[in-house]
């Protein structure tokens, strides 16, 4: 075997590829997507090491430079435990009937979800709220319990957890406040609604992931649809009193609070924690490449009005989109047109994904296990 065969780049390699496809095998058993609607595709290196493969590695590379001669006994039998580990995994991976029967529980389990939500929403909607807002409090919970795991956990201080949190809020303890109702009403067809054309959010079944984010961001909008066409709404005041001034004083209060906290702890309090450990959250994601429209935006006055300046553009954004909350209450015509468009848009999405990206991936991620069992036994 080559000396470079034992860098810390094989190490990772090796690692990443291990770690990956335990996952893999952990999602075949389906307990836990069957509550949730669906596991996320198989995943990628570095959706699922991220910061621990950076640490293994760097331990990797410290023991490698100090002696390479007698590392290389240690990154030997730790090769042989990899390919034995990676042939049981190739061997459960590769039964394309326990493959298929999994695929087909949770894809049904994520249909049937989707089902029974229209039904409530048709036959009861007066109970939709609630079931919207219990799924949505245990969709956010999997989410931290997912992104916690991957040190990613900073992005849930974004803008659509808030919004989440507020319209669960409203919907749940506070259905007769005006304010809450403008700022559900602001929240759900403003930045959430958008972001699914913005992001291309799509309706997949099987991903966990997936049916998170698309479930996040545009269901709160069909229960604004459905509290519009029923009387489940408020008793204490008239939605088509409600004047523009009004409700843009209103959503301005509720979307400060969240400027403002968002800002105190990403920017002052935690920021040099989040800095010094590497751990990702929305701004640094906008950060990370000068290429992006955000990055030029943000450092028009310098580095050091970055921050404020995200700020200002996500604000901006939302005053404009904003709108569309408005319109949704005074004009349910508008507020279904809006509604089905974006919820179209989210079904091709999810074809485009399963007919164009999936099945490829699903296809290639197979090929590179193979591969790698195929390296592991030839370094050998």
């Amino acid at each position: 075997m080559k000396q470079d065969d034992l860098s810390p780049v094989t190490i990772r390699r090796m690692l990443s590829g291990y770690f990956s496809l335990l996952v893999y095998k952990l999602n075949f058993l389906g307990i836990f997507p069957m509550l949730t609607g669906g596991v996320s595709e198989i995943p990628s290196e570095e959706e699922i090491l991220g910061n621990e493969i950076k640490t293994v590695s760097e331990e990797a590379e410290v023991i490698y430079n100090q002696d390479p001669k007698q590392s290389k006994g240690q990154f030997l039998d730790l090769k042989k435990k990899l390919l034995s580990k990676v042939q049981k995994m190739q061997e459960t991976a590769n039964s394309a009937k326990f493959i298929r029967a999994r695929d087909k529980l949770v894809f049904v389990s994520g249909v049937f979800r989707t089902c029974l939500g229209i039904f409530i929403l048709g036959r009861f909607p007066c109970y939709f709220p609630a079931f919207h807002s219990l799924a949505t409090v245990f969709y956010i919970f999997a989410r931290w319990v997912h992104y916690r795991g991957m040190n990613m956990h900073y992005y849930l201080f974004d803008f659509c957890y808030y919004a989440n949190t507020l319209i669960v809020i409203h919907l749940m303890v506070f259905p007769d406040s005006k304010a809450l109702y403008c700022i559900t009403f602001a929240f759900s067809h403003g930045h959430l609604l958008i972001s699914v054309a913005i992001f291309h959010t799509s309706l997949v079944f099987h991903s966990l992931e997936k049916t998170i984010t698309n479930y996040t961001h545009l269901v709160p909008a069909i229960v604004c649809w459905g509290l519009n066409i029923s009387d489940c709404g408020s008793a204490s005041f008239d939605p088509k009193e409600i004047g523009l001034l009004e409700y843009y004083q209103y959503v301005s209060m509720g979307y400060f609070v969240w400027f403002a906290g968002y800002y105190l702890i990403i920017f002052v309090i935690t920021y040099e924690t989040w800095n010094e450990k590497g751990y990702p959250n929305l701004y640094s994601y906008a950060m990370s490449n000068e290429k992006f429209r955000t990055y030029k935006f943000c450092n028009i006055f310098g580095p050091k009005l970055r921050p404020l300046m995200f700020l200002v553009q996500h604000s901006g954004v939302g005053m404009v989109v904003f709108i569309f909350g408005f319109f949704s209450i005074h004009s349910v015509y508008f507020q279904t047109l809006l509604v089905m468009g974006i919820t179209l848009l989210s079904v091709w999405n999810g074809a485009n994904y399963y007919l164009e990206i999936f099945s490829r991936n699903y296809e290639l991620k197979l090929k590179e296990l193979s591969e790698l069992k195929s390296k592991l036994t030839n370094d050998n």
